[in-house]
């Protein structure tokens, strides 16, 4: 069964949402500029930055590279996902405001991560309206061979189903590349690295599927 989850606000989170609307009209006065770009993928929130930001620099193939697999799939492929922008953020005009003008990482009120550290949850809220941001973990594995080449691919799975426990064993799966045929004498090192990437875009009923 999957985790039910629930907002309790806090006097922190209350002081946030009576002020986010004054903070808003200030910004829309003052003039913002872009954020810089540092892609981060090293927690939901980074990741978050990260496409606020190439979303601001008009990057699409760069907006698209913060997206799960399988959102991206969703969606309909990259050929897709500028028509699947504008239609969001015409839908969610406070996002489009804030992803384009504000530090979005204020106007977040609430984070869920599941037990596993696998799937998270923002939820941000601006001038009385609240949207939520499903991320998940992805893995990435770099082999590297004797020549200095390197071949990065994405895991299919997160990283807690390549991790087999077989007492007192424990093994990491490799799914991709694919290393059948090849000298292994010529590779020369293997790592993995986990990137938050967005899973959804959602109300109450997405977060529970998220939690399951």
């Amino acid at each position: 069964m999957g985790q039910t989850l629930t907002h309790r606000d806090s006097p922190r989170t209350t002081r946030r949402r009576r002020a986010a609307p004054a903070c808003l009209l200030l910004l829309l006065v003052a003039a913002c500029g872009c954020p810089p770009k540092a892609p981060r993928y090293d927690s939901p929130a980074a990741t978050l930055a990260t496409w606020q930001s190439q979303l601001c620099h008009e990057d699409p193939s760069a907006e698209y590279a913060c997206l799960a697999a399988d959102f991206k799939r969703d969606i309909g492929g990259f050929q897709n996902y500028h028509v699947w922008r504008g239609a969001l953020l015409e839908r969610e005009p406070v996002l489009a405001w804030l992803v384009k003008r504000a530090d979005v990482g204020d106007y977040i009120i609430d984070t869920w991560q599941d037990t596993r550290g696998q799937r998270a949850v923002l939820t941000l809220a601006a001038l009385g309206r609240e949207m939520q941001i499903g991320f998940e973990r992805e893995v990435w594995a770099t082999v590297i061979r004797a020549d200095g080449s390197a071949d990065v691919k994405r895991q299919e799975e997160l990283f807690d189903r390549l991790v087999l426990r077989r007492a007192p064993s424990q093994w990491v799966t490799l799914e991709r590349p694919d290393l059948t045929g090849e000298r292994l004498d010529d590779i020369r090192s293997i790592h993995f690295d986990t990137r938050w990437v967005i899973a959804a875009l959602g109300g109450p009923a997405f977060t529970e599927s998220m939690a399951e």
